[in-house]
Formats: C-alpha cells, sequence, structure tokens
C-alpha cells in the first residue's frame, strides 16, 4: 500500500506531521480529517506500483519539463497537447512515464494539479501549488513558467554551494585517508623498533603507538564499521539530513548563510502565488512549505499566525524573525502600502540569492584553510610523537 508523509494542523494551531498508509491521495486527506487534522501537506513516499527499473530522473530533469510544459502552454497549446508532447521524452523514460500517466488522469477528468502532484511527489511542494493557482486563475502556462524560474534558481543556489565545499571536502578526505595509511603502515614500523629497545616513550608518543597498533589488529572492524556507516547513511539519508540542518542552524558560520537562502525561497515563492492571485495567508503557506530551518519555519509560523490576527506582514515578520535584514522589512513596508508587495518580494528574493552566493564564497574562503591546518596538525602530531 501507498506510503504518504504528511503535515497538518491540529484543533490547537500546533504543525503535526508523520506518515500514514493509503490507497489514495483522496483517502490519505479523509483519513487525516476523520483525525481532526487539517493538512497542507501531503506527499507520496513510496508505492510499489510506481516502481520502475532505470536511472531516476534528477532535479536539472524535472527542472526541464517544468520549464518545457510552462513554454507550450504559454504557446497556446492544449494542456492535453502540451502533456502529450512531454510523453516523448526519449532522454529520461522515467519522465516519459509520467507524463503518460499524468494524460492518463487528466483523460479520467482529474485537474491537473491533482495529477502533477500524484504523479509527481518529488516535486518541490511550490510547483503544485502554483500549478493549482494558475489552473484557478487560468494562468497555467506562466505559472508554470514561473515554477520553473523558482526551481531553476534553487538549483543553481545548491549547486554553487555544493562546487564551492567540493574542494574542502575533497581535502578532508585525502587529508583523512593519508593519516590512516600513517597509522596502518608507518607507525607500526616504528612501533617494532621501539619494542626491541624497551623504550621509556612520552605520553604522546604513547597514545599514537597503541591507536596504530590497535588499528592494524582490528582494521577489518573498521573497515565494517565504516560500510555500516555507509549502509545506514543510505537508509536514513533523509533523517540525517535535517538533523544536519538543524545543526547548520546552530552554527554561528552557516546560520546566516541558512536564513539567506530560506529566505530568498521564501520571498520568491511569496511573489510568484501572490502574482498569480492568491491571497496573503495562502501565499504564507505555500511559501513556508519549503523552507529547510525549523527555526526558520517556526517563526514563520509564528508570523503568519500574527498575520492572521490582524498584524502587519512586516511587523509580524519582525517580531518572529530578529535576525531578518532591515532592508527586506522596508521593502515590505514599502509594497504594503504602495499595493505592489509582489514586486518588492522578487526584489528582495534576488538581493537574498546574491548575499547567499556572497557569504557561500566567503565559507569556502575559509574553509579551505582550517581544513589544511587541521589535517597538518594531525598529521604533525604524527610525525613528531614518533
Amino acid at each position: 500500500m501507498p506510503l504518504y508523509s504528511y503535515k497538518a494542523l491540529d484543533l490547537n494551531g500546533k504543525e503535526v506531521s508523520g506518515q500514514l498508509e493509503a490507497d489514495t491521495k483522496a483517502m490519505a486527506f479523509k483519513t487525516l480529517k476523520d483525525r481532526r487534522l487539517a493538512p497542507h501537506l501531503i506527499r507520496l513516499e513510496f508505492d510499489a506500483k510506481r516502481v520502475r527499473f532505470g536511472f531516476p530522473p534528477s532535479d536539472k530533469q524535472k527542472a526541464q519539463t517544468i520549464r518545457q510544459l510552462g513554454v507550450l502552454l504559454s504557446a497556446g497549446l492544449p494542456l492535453m497537447e502540451a502533456v502529450g508532447a512531454l510523453t516523448n521524452n526519449t532522454a529520461q523514460p522515467m519522465l516519459a512515464q509520467r507524463a503518460k500517466d499524468v494524460l492518463k488522469m487528466l483523460r479520467s477528468g482529474a485537474r491537473f494539479s491533482n495529477a502533477l502532484e500524484e504523479e509527481y511527489p518529488d516535486l518541490p511542494p511550490y510547483v503544485v501549488r502554483l500549478a493549482e493557482l494558475g489552473e484557478a486563475t487560468g494562468t497555467l502556462g506562466e505559472a508554470m513558467s514561473d515554477a520553473a524560474d523558482q526551481y531553476e534558481a534553487d538549483l543553481e543556489l545548491k549547486g554553487e554551494i555544493r562546487s564551492a565545499l567540493t574542494y574542502p571536502t575533497f581535502l578532508i578526505l585525502a587529508g583523512a585517508a593519508i593519516i590512516i595509511l600513517m597509522f596502518l603502515f608507518v607507525v607500526p614500523q616504528f612501533a617494532d623498533i621501539l619494542k626491541e629497545e624497551d623504550a621509556d616513550l612520552p605520553f604522546i608518543s604513547q597514545i599514537v603507538i597503541d591507536t596504530s597498533l590497535w588499528l592494524t589488529a582490528n582494521y577489518q572492524l573498521g573497515l565494517l564499521s565504516l560500510f555500516g556507516a555507509i549502509a545506514a547513511g543510505i537508509v536514513l539519508r533523509k533523517r540525517l539530513g535535517r538533523a544536519m540542518t538543524r545543526l547548520l542552524t546552530v552554527l554561528p558560520l552557516t546560520r546566516t548563510l541558512l536564513l539567506s537562502g530560506d529566505m530568498a525561497k521564501w520571498c520568491s515563492t511569496m511573489s510568484s502565488a501572490l502574482s498569480h492571485g492568491a491571497g496573503l495567508m495562502n501565499a504564507m503557506v505555500l511559501a513556508q512549505s519549503d523552507i529547510r530551518s525549523p527555526a526558520i519555519r517556526a517563526g514563520l509560523d509564528d508570523a503568519r499566525k500574527s498575520v492572521r490576527g490582524g498584524a502587519h506582514l512586516d511587523v509580524a515578520l519582525q517580531t518572529h524573525l530578529p535576525r531578518i535584514d532591515g532592508m527586506m522589512l522596508d521593502m515590505i513596508r514599502t509594497g504594503r502600502i504602495s499595493g505592489r508587495l509582489k514586486d518588492m518580494l522578487a526584489f528582495a528574493s534576488e538581493s537574498y540569492r546574491r548575499e547567499t552566493k556572497e557569504r557561500t564564497k566567503k565559507l569556502t574562503a575559509l574553509v579551505e584553510p582550517v581544513a589544511i591546518l587541521s589535517i597538518s596538525l594531525i598529521v604533525g602530531t604524527i610525525v613528531i610523537s614518533i
């Protein structure tokens, strides 16, 4: 039976999350309603019927699919024909099959946004919600193009961060390999000589030699532990990812970087949602759904409740997100007064993206020497001790 994950609000307005099994997404929604919950996100996690052979589509390929659909619809092609054109994707058979499934659901009378959410469960939530807004306002082509713009911008930013951290990661892995090789092959030779001479060793030398001898005698256990850790990381990658995100939101060097990235995404989603006719409250729910940092998500949730209670958006954000940039608050205040909030949010999103890129470069410039210094200290300690 398919497994769905969900996020919902209970009777007290508190967000709850979990997983449940249901035959369809509609059945999952009904089950949550019966539990007296108000779901705002239901996502398919696993369905044995959908498991197909082949390489899964990459994020870039999915973004290109959304872009192609937006272009075709904006050019005036009917929805059925536009989706039908996606079934000819020979480069990625799994995406072509998904398009066929969407087309089948459309022919049976389903709404496009529902079909998209059912057949593309791994898309960011804002893509489906923008499609829903586009259907309601008759601007589906523009909505899908806006979703593709944001999707590609998110991927570009993620790629820049990944590229910036590639070299420091390589340094750390190479340094770790050198240290392990020294413990396994270099230090034991000195240990044999020192044992023959029955030398009185300094404390640090004794620690290094004992560690080397233990690793040499138990390297099978070390390899088994390494493979076990890799396997556990693959199985629990989502939980580990959430735990890592929580850790990064606490560390001073990465906390501001995550804030900039999340606020860029929030402003962009808010601007797109408002442009396609969403109300302020619905736009805030939509924009909040794809925020990574639990602390920022909680602050945005509190701000949304304040806005519902009558507070202005800029005042609510300033109250519940004290680390937010003052320039952004000024732009939101200006947009609210002038009636151009969506334009100001779009400008704020670009400002935050530029800031995120600059902070990423600065972080990389700091991580590289720290990695080199740490590896040098460990290797130097080993050399001095022997």
